[in-house]
């Protein structure tokens, strides 16, 4: 499925008539679009901080955030990337 956009394709198979749309951005950030519960492993639900954009929620992949497991924009200051391609 590599190159497909929200909406085409399988993108849309199983997830009903609005799929949870992930994306993986190069500076390591993980966008999350659509209705999701965050929980840690123990099954308690993570608290979501003010989001800018309504229905999305911002995961850090570079694991420099100082708010993790959400994004803080911390990404923008380093200089590593995450270890896959994207």
């Amino acid at each position: 499925m590599t190159g497909e956009r929200r909406g085409s394709g399988e993108a849309g198979r199983g997830g009903g008539p609005n799929p949870v749309v992930i994306t993986i951005k190069p500076s390591g950030s993980i966008s999350i679009e659509g209705e999701v519960v965050l929980q840690d492993r123990d099954g308690n639900l993570i608290p979501r901080p003010v989001e800018k954009r309504p229905g999305i929620v911002k995961l850090c992949g570079c694991g420099h955030s100082k708010t993790h497991p959400f994004c803080d924009g911390t990404h923008n200051e380093c200089k590593e990337r995450p270890p896959y391609p994207v």
